[in-house]
């Protein structure tokens, strides 16, 4: 006798019936999110203008370099953003590179 899934039990104990959904294969469901990108409308896909033509450049710190960062930028009156420019264009001057940031 076959086992029952999970999920049919479940929806059999609820009343409800229990259907699954035919398995598409790879390059169709990669055909589907494409058709829902292109339906997507543009203001959903928009970047802010500062941040069109950027990427973002992150790292995993104790939650106390953060609080030390903000601390500064509430002191300094600047930014996050400002100051880690300026931590990242040091960084590159000091390798003998264009402070770009």
């Amino acid at each position: 006798m076959k086992r029952n899934s999970m999920a049919q039990a479940l929806s059999q104990a609820a009343g409800h019936s229990f259907s699954r959904p035919p398995v598409r294969p790879v390059h169709a469901a990669m055909d589907a999110e494409k058709d829902r990108e292109s339906r997507t409308p543009s203001l959903a896909r928009s970047v802010a203008p500062s941040r069109a033509g950027k990427k973002p450049v992150t790292g995993f710190f104790d939650p106390e370099v953060s609080r030390q960062i903000k601390k500064v930028a509430l002191d300094k009156d600047r930014t996050m953003q400002e100051l880690l420019q300026e931590a990242i264009n040091d960084f590159f001057r000091k390798y003998d590179l264009s402070p770009i940031a």
